[in-house]
C-alpha cells in the first residue's frame, strides 16, 4: 500500500509535500479497499486523490469540494481524508517522497515517436499481430523520449524475446537516426 501512489496518474505534476499526501492518501485507499473488498476506484478515483494532494484541503468541509466528491463519500470519508491529509503535511520532510527528476524530451521525440508508432503498427500488420501487443505507445514514446546518448537497454519488453525478433534492431536503428 505505501507504494501504490507510484501508479497513480497526475502524481509527476506533484511536489514532495503533495506526494506525502498523495502517499498516504493511496496507502488508506488500498487498505480500504481490500477491506471493503471493492475496487479501488470505488472507493476513491486517482482523480480525486491527485486534487487532494494538489489542493491540500485544511479541514473536512474543503475535503469534498476539493475533490468533487459526492454527499456519500464526503460522508463517509472527509474526516478520515482531513486527518490523513494533515498528518502527512505535519510528518517530517525528512520522511516525505522525493518527486523524481523531470525529464525533458528530447529534440525530435515526436517525429522519433511516430516513426516508431508507425513500423510497430507496419510490423504488426504484417505479422498479424495486434501493434498493442508488440510495444504500446506510451512504451514507444518512452524510448523515442531518450537522448542521444542514453542507449535504450534490453529490459524494455519491445527489445527482448520474440519482440526484438520481429522489429527490435530496426527500432534501435530508427532511434539512432
Amino acid at each position: 500500500p505505501e507504494e501504490a501512489y507510484l501508479r497513480v496518474k497526475g502524481r509527476g505534476r506533484l511536489g514532495a509535500e503533495g506526494l506525502a499526501v498523495l502517499q498516504a492518501l493511496t496507502a488508506w485507499r488500498e487498505r480500504e479497499a481490500a477491506h471493503r473488498d471493492r475496487p479501488r476506484g470505488h472507493v476513491l478515483e486517482d482523480e480525486a486523490l491527485v486534487a487532494l494532494a494538489t489542493r491540500l484541503p485544511e479541514d473536512a468541509r474543503s475535503v469534498g469540494r476539493a475533490a468533487g466528491l459526492g454527499r456519500r463519500k464526503v460522508a463517509h470519508y472527509a474526516d478520515k481524508l482531513a486527518r490523513l491529509i494533515d498528518g502527512a503535511r505535519t510528518a517530517p520532510s525528512a520522511s516525505w517522497p522525493t518527486p523524481p527528476p523531470r525529464r525533458h524530451k528530447a529534440k525530435g521525440a515526436g517525429d522519433r515517436a511516430a516513426a516508431l508508432i508507425a513500423l510497430v503498427e507496419e510490423r504488426g500488420a504484417a505479422a498479424g499481430i495486434d501493434p498493442a501487443l508488440i510495444a504500446s505507445r506510451a512504451e514507444l514514446r518512452s524510448l523515442a523520449a531518450l537522448e542521444p546518448d542514453e542507449r535504450p537497454t534490453v529490459d524494455r519488453p519491445v527489445l527482448r524475446g520474440w519482440r526484438r525478433e520481429l522489429l527490435g534492431e530496426e527500432l534501435l536503428s530508427l532511434l539512432e537516426g
